[in-house]
């Protein structure tokens, strides 16, 4: 069992690497946009995501259940299909706006998140939620032209 502090240290780290894993997406994102083939970019982009998601669930998926899930098909199917959806909406997006707008715009996703959460698992949000959630959405309206 890691320590407290490890772990917090461990977290800030995978943190920071996420985020830099984020902007190199959203700035090549950009460049694709601007100077490639929407679709191609997507299907080169979505075979490795699938490539590196199918040898990783390979092992956990014969460990967990030998039979195939047919619930985690149709879920990841529905999944695949909004995100292909997304994508596609986002890099017309970047074709058309500012990178400093959209980048941080489709980063407020996580407020809708909060939101369903309310509505579909009846959680509570907190004051402090709802201030974070203006905040949030303050600070992308304050950063547009």
């Amino acid at each position: 069992m890691r320590r407290p502090a490890a772990s917090y240290r461990l977290g800030v780290v995978l943190a920071l690497l996420a985020m830099l894993s984020g902007t190199a997406a959203s700035i090549s994102s950009k460049f694709a946009a601007l100077q490639a083939d929407k679709w191609g970019f997507m299907a080169i982009s979505y075979s490795f995501s699938s490539c590196a998601a199918w040898i990783m669930r390979r092992r956990e998926w014969e460990e967990v259940a030998p039979e195939p899930q047919w619930t985690a098909w149709g879920i990841g199917l529905c999944m695949g299909g909004l995100n292909l959806v997304g994508f596609y909406l986002l890099l017309q997006a970047l074709e058309t706006g500012p990178l400093s707008v959209i980048a941080p715009l489709t980063g407020l996703h996580f407020i809708i998140a909060i939101i369903l959460s309310g509505v579909v698992y009846r959680e509570r949000l907190k004051p402090r939620s709802v201030v974070g959630i203006f905040l949030a959405a303050a600070a992308v309206l304050l950063m547009k032209k």
